[in-house]
């Protein structure tokens, strides 16, 4: 082994020119387009970059259809850099020539862009021997090069990026597809063919390289190149497509290449091709030779078989592979000999083992143990893995089922004689030490996927002697690439042995590099386990005792040193406790001879105090992490100080046990009085044995003690893992550490400490004493040594069996987060703002924190005033109660909804004009020729106007009942109803309170009657909003509709925006009235079928059941929506005196419930059981049509159909036909007699019209002067004599006479002069 290290260190002779070898390297990559990734400027971060490289990268894996159609698996490999000497063995193999070159940089204008192409360019040169076609891609700049500059009101960066990129036709791309595992990529295109053209008629066997001066680069046009350009990272949407795109370019050019190959095979004269180092051999050499000719076709053979290889066509790979392998051997050309080799055994795996491709490195935390601290150091490679089945199964599965068509394959056992023969011939060449490196590692990866360990360990001894002219940064890059794959193979200590070398050589003082440190205790740290080391003490026992013990002290020894010239005091003192306590382990062993003396070991004791002492912070018994994850366990050391006071505190109010139910509230005896204790003759504790305390802890609860304590030493004292020690009750203590300053005299200030720990089991619990760990002294202390002034042996207190806990979090209404301190009974009391009508949430979330499952739960909501809270405060704790018990770590939210009720509609009283029929009213609805003001009156005293803007907005939603507005006219019902304000409690704010109180348990606890309360506070004060101060019903352009037109109040102090339908808003000004009309349709008969044919039913009965049901139909179909801007609202946490404000846009919704309807309002709000259907001159008149057109002096036959829709027969009826003038001013002219002339009768009275059944009246009218009329055809329902009696107490009233069904709309008819 030591032979094996010098072999590496030493140097060879100085003609090779090959670099470093590739050690993670495998025989897929033989099959892969090399691309090199290059980072331009010190603009781009490397972060960014690295983001992108990653980003590209992902991008391997490629289907492209050839120009057969034909589908091939084309596999891509980027790197970030490249040695050019190993881009010189393009010719020798393919697969090490670098095809592509993205170069990536971020620039903001042209001059920077020319500034990195310059480089791009240069780097271009640098391999212009074997470059297909490179690529520069800028961030920064837009797609069409100019600045980029983001915008907060620019469009989506997707849209404004194919948008672009739709108008650019140099820049558009394919559109992106899901690029997880493959690309599929279209046939050649024309840019392609281009390109593919002009390569293939350059000499492709040029191998000398341009200079690399700036001043020659203008002359290196020979590769075509391509700019792309992103705004930023986030915003390459297109670079998956991009890739697609040169990837696809690189293939049609290689596969140019390849039939320019192919070609070349049967020439009688070909370049010769040669490796780097044989071109001096060339002078001399016979050309016209047998032999060579057979050399130059084999080698061409060989070269085709690469590039068919990275063309997808393994079947031709193998079969050039094997022609070249049989026209080489006679020729004695090992080196290519052994290529082709190499080649069939590389296509030969990928038909084998598909998945063996490169390893991809997985940084994870190791665990506390050795064992899975250890783990962490394994190669995430398969080798070692478990298998449901032996990989020879697979191999040979794949090798039989390939074999019949690809008759080249080789088998898995014939892969490792060929790569074993590769190897041999390799070896006969000085020159060529890297290729034969890396040919044994592949050889080594495909064994250790064969299980066969000892065969791979023979190959990397082969490794390890050949002698490469490396540098010092490439000799630990090697050391440490053989100690990862002799991990694989499972040699340990082998692995341990070369990663301990490579962690020296990083801080070799015989070295051209800086000394690195951090590389060196990492590697340092992951040799450990190969010497049967471990960092967990607790593994680390003296009968158990295992390993070397001189090379663990020596790794911990050089450990602790390394972790001190870091800088790491932390880590040194847990390296160095870990070495204190390994020398005890190893003194303790029966007849082993020390390694360090008595007078070293309690020097290194020393030292571990003045490292102790260097630390700035304080050393922690618990896990060490380290920046890169690593975690290294604690090792436990000991010491004292002296204990001055000793105090249990009793759990927070919301921890605290409460009783269910008293022990003496079940009493069957009657009550005896004795002044006897039968107690006393028992004997008891006298103080000096017991102090027991008058509060209790609950089992599993996280209970404190507090100690006084003071250094009485002249030095600092650093105190870690101290702990409570017990009696009788079983009791999980936890560590406290704390560093105690030197005494400075007799009045030193106690230092206070904090011990806690958790009861397991109920009863008892006995404090006896404490425990700690201190400068590698674990010390057990007694109460009764330490203190014996306290006068008692132990403190005693009951510990309750186990409660659950429950972790109580409430999301106030501005998503404030508040929870509950376990020193409060009732968390906290949260002040919230709404108006009436909005609504919002609070989420009370209740989280089992304890392991004991909860079993009761009861929430309870404690009103301020039951009336107003419970309307505004609503909660539903049957979900919770459905779930339980409540297991650990459940989580359950219950919701409790806060509403701003309030009650829209003002208390009011309907004002029976007495003249209802009139037109003329102040608070009619305006006419469509010149409308007044449409205001109302809030009260006598009071007057609100409205702003110009609202007028405009809302004559232009009153458009729409243009023609309900006339008809109402002409009824003479078109005043609404007068609404008084009977108090002002809808504009005065109010505020509700309510209480949540708490109370749960479970476990055993439980039953034992015990369990826990807390509570919460919530205030709202609800705001004005919404009031509705009139309302009235109109008709509509349709007979299934109607308007509800209604006058609201804006409350609040702001501009508020009401929808009252899907499509209609209305501005309304702060404290300002506005009337909206409302569609609304009207509540269909099925509802008022049942009041229809009910018997026993008075008229008033009656029309309070339909009144009842058409509210309860406009409850649920009119919901006004309002919302306010720019509000500042309020949310104050009363305990913890925070008031917040948040600016944001309020909404809420006003509901009609409680809405009264008059009589009058009924017959339009529901559909008329009396169908009415009208014919003008036997063609039936439709709601959609506007007009009648009649001449003058024509008859005009008018048909009414009435169809009764109820089972029931009604009666008696009263038909009305009426014709008037609309005058436009809200005026109706109705005395028509010179005008027009009615024959027959206008009108018709049916006593009795049956179910079901139908019923026609006709009459003619003949227009004497031209002009436009209106008709309108009404149907009333008489109220029976017998009704009227029962009436005849009451006022008079036309509404309660008789029901009016109207035919809407009116039907316009315009007269004309006959012509």
């Amino acid at each position: 082994m030591r032979s094996a290290v010098s072999a590496i260190l030493s140097s060879p002779a100085p003609e090779s020119n090959m670099s470093h070898p590739d050690y993670r390297q495998t025989a897929h990559d033989h099959a892969s387009l090399l691309i090199m990734v290059r980072h331009l400027g010190s603009k781009l971060n490397t972060r960014n970059f690295s983001r992108l490289y990653e980003r590209i990268s992902r991008q391997n894996s490629f289907r492209i259809k050839d120009s057969s159609g034909s589908v091939r698996n084309i596999s891509a490999r980027y790197v970030r850099s490249y040695p050019i000497e190993n881009n010189e063995w393009g010719d020798f193999q393919t697969h090490r020539r670098v095809l592509g070159l993205i170069c990536v940089g971020e620039c903001s204008n042209t001059q920077e862009v020319s500034e990195l192409s310059k480089i791009h360019e240069s780097l271009r040169s640098k391999f212009s021997g074997t470059l297909y076609d490179s690529c520069c891609l800028f961030l920064g700049l837009q797609h069409d090069g100019t600045p980029y500059v983001s915008s907060v009101s620019e469009a989506s960066p997707n849209e404004k990026q194919q948008l672009e990129l739709s108008k650019d036709p140099e820049h558009s791309t394919l559109p992106m597809k899901n690029h997880n595992t493959q690309i599929e990529i279209p046939s050649l295109t024309d840019k392609e063919r281009a390109i593919t053209c002009d390569i293939s008629h350059q000499d492709s066997f040029n191998e000398t390289s341009t200079s690399t001066n700036y001043d020659n680069i203008s002359k290196v046009v020979s590769h075509p190149s391509r700019t792309l350009y992103y705004p930023s990272l986030d915003k390459c949407v297109t670079l998956e497509a991009d890739l697609q795109d040169f990837v696809s370019s690189l293939f049609w050019v290689l596969e140019s290449k390849r039939l320019v190959s192919i070609s070349n095979i049967d020439k009688e004269k070909q370049p010769f091709l040669c490796a780097p180092f044989e071109r001096k051999d060339l002078i001399g050499m016979d050309l016209e030779s047998r032999t060579h000719r057979k050399r130059c076709v084999g080698r061409w053979r060989k070269q085709v078989g690469d590039l068919s290889l990275q063309a997808g066509l393994l079947s031709e790979a193998l079969e050039q592979y094997q022609a070249a392998a049989d026209v080489l051997r006679p020729a004695n050309d090992w080196l290519w000999l052994a290529g082709s080799f190499e080649g069939l055994c590389a296509a030969s795996i990928i038909l084998l083992y598909p998945h063996l491709r490169r390893p991809v490195a997985i940084q994870r935390n190791g665990s506390l143990t050795g064992e899975g601290f250890n783990s962490r150091i394994r190669s995430n490679s398969s080798g070692v893995g478990v298998r449901s089945l032996p990989p020879d199964i697979d191999s040979n599965h794949h090798f039989l089922k390939n074999r019949l068509k690809f008759k080249h394959s080789l088998g898995p056992d014939e892969v490792i004689e060929k790569y074993h023969e590769a190897v041999v011939h390799y070896s006969k060449y000085r020159n060529a030490g890297v290729i034969e490196t890396e040919a044994s590692i592949k050889a080594v990866h495909v064994l250790i996927e064969q299980r066969k360990y000892l065969s791979a360990a023979e190959f990397l001894q082969n490794v390890v002697f050949i002698n490469l002219h490396l540098s010092d940064e490439e000799k630990i890059q090697r050391f440490t690439a053989l100690s990862e794959l002799y991990s694989q193979l499972g040699f340990k200590r082998k692995s341990s042995f070369f990663r301990r070398v490579s962690a020296m050589r990083c801080v070799a003082p015989m070295t051209t590099i800086q000394p690195n440190w951090t590389l060196c205790y990492q590697l340092l740290l992951e040799s450990i386990d190969g010497y049967k080391l471990s960092l967990d003490p607790a593994l680390l026992s003296h009968e158990h005792a295992c390993g070397w013990h001189a090379l663990q002290v020596q790794i911990l020894q050089e450990l602790t040193g390394t972790a001190r010239r870091l800088g790491n005091v932390p880590l040194a003192i847990r390296h160095a406790s870990l070495l204190v306590h390994l020398l005890l382990i190893q003194q303790q062993q029966v007849g082993a001879i020390p390694i360090l003396s008595s007078q070293e070991q309690a020097e290194m004791a020393k030292q571990l105090d003045q490292l102790a002492q260097r630390s700035e912070m304080p050393l922690h018994p618990g896990p060490l992490a380290l920046e890169n994850g690593t975690i290294i366990p604690p090792v436990s050391l000991t010491l004292l100080p002296k204990i001055v006071h000793f105090k249990l505190q009793p759990p927070g109010a919301v921890l605290a046990a409460q009783r269910l139910m008293l022990e003496d509230e079940i009493n069957n005896g009657p009550f005896l009085f004795t002044p006897i204790q039968f107690g006393s003759f028992r004997k008891q504790p006298t103080r000096k044995t017991l102090v027991e305390m008058d509060f209790q802890w609950v089992e599993g609860d996280h209970c404190e003690v507090l100690i006084q304590v003071i250094n009485p030493s002249s030095y600092e004292l650093r105190i870690t893992n101290m702990q409570l020690l017990t009696e009788d009750v079983e009791f999980e203590s936890e560590s406290s550490c704390i560093i105690l300053p030197p005494a400075v005299d007799q009045k030193t200030t106690p230092t206070v400490i904090t011990l806690s720990g958790i009861p397991r089991r109920p009863g008892l619990l006995k404090i006896v004493g404490y425990s700690m760990t201190v400068l590698g002294l674990r010390n057990h202390c007694k109460l009764k040594s330490a203190m014996p002034l306290m006068g008692s042996a132990f403190f005693s207190i009951h510990v309750v069996p186990a409660l659950p806990r429950l972790s109580v979090e409430i999301a106030s209404p501005n998503h404030t987060l508040m929870t509950i301190s376990e020193s409060q009974s009732v968390a906290t009391t949260s002040s919230v703002q709404l108006y009436a009508g909005q609504s919002t949430e609070c989420n009370l979330t209740l989280v089992n924190t304890s392991s004991v499952s909860v079993e009761s739960f009861d929430l309870e909501l404690v009103h301020g005033n039951k009336l107003s809270s419970s309307q505004v405060f609503s909660v539903s704790v049957d979900n919770l109660k459905a779930q339980l018990p409540w297991q650990s770590g459940t989580a359950v939210s219950v919701t409790v909804y806060v509403q701003g009720a309030s009650d829209f509609i003002l208390p009011a009283i309907t004002d029976y004009l007495s003249n209802l029929h009139s037109g003329d009213d102040s608070n009619s609805l305006p006419s469509l020729s010149g409308p007044p003001s449409i205001f109302s009156r809030l009260s006598n005293h009071t007057t609100v106007t409205c702003s110009p803007r609202n007028k405009a907005k809302r004559a232009e939603s009153l458009v729409s009942v243009r023609s309900g507005t006339s008809s109402v006219r002409s009824g003479g019902s078109s005043n609404l109803r007068i609404i008084e304000c009977q108090g002002n409690n809808h504009v005065v704010p109010r505020t509700v309170a309510v209480l949540l109180k708490l109370q749960y348990s479970g476990g055993p606890g439980y039953i034992a009657g015990f369990c826990r309360s807390n509570g919460v506070g919530l205030t709202v004060e609800i705001l004005p909003s919404v009031i509705i101060t009139k309302w009235d019903v109109l008709p509509a352009e349709t007979p299934s509709h109607c308007y509800l037109v209604l006058d609201i109040l804006n409350a609040t102090q702001h501009e508020m925006e009401l929808q009252y339908s899907s499509c209609k808003h209305i501005a309304i000004e702060a404290l300002d009235t506005c009337r909206i009309p409302v569609p609304v349709e009207r509540c269909p008969l099925v509802k008022l079928t049942h009041v229809y044919t009910e018997k026993d039913l008075s008229p008033e009965q009656q029309l309070e059941k339909i009144a009842r049901i058409c509210s309860e139909h406009i409850s649920s179909l009119v919901e006004l929506k309002w919302s306010l801007s720019g509000v500042n609202q309020t949310c104050t946490s009363i305990n913890e005196n925070i008031e917040q404000n948040s600016t944001k846009v309020i909404k809420g919704k006003a509901s009609l419930s409680g809405l009264r309807i008059a009589p009058s309002m009924l017959d339009l709000l529901h559909i008329p059981p009396i169908q009415l259907e009208v014919e003008l001159n036997n063609e039936i008149w439709s709601a959609e049509r506007t007009e009648f057109i009649c001449v003058v002096g024509d008859v005009l036959n008018v048909t009414v159909g009435l169809f009764n829709a109820l089972s029931k027969f009604l009666g008696p009826l009263n038909l009305q036909i009426s014709v008037y003038q609309d005058l436009q001013n809200g005026t109706f002219h109705r005395r028509l007699d010179t005008r027009l002339l009615t024959i027959g009768s206008d009108h018709a009275v049916l006593e009795k019209m049956e179910p079901n059944s139908n019923y026609k009246h006709c009459c003619g009218i003949i227009f004497f002067t031209p002009g436009t009329y209106k008709l309108d055809v009404v149907c009333s329902l008489k109220i029976s004599t017998q009704n009227r009696e029962s009436k005849s107490n009451l006022p008079y009233d036309s509404t309660n006479e008789q029901h009016v069904w109207k035919f809407v709309p009116s039907i316009e008819i315009i007269v004309s002069e006959p012509l």
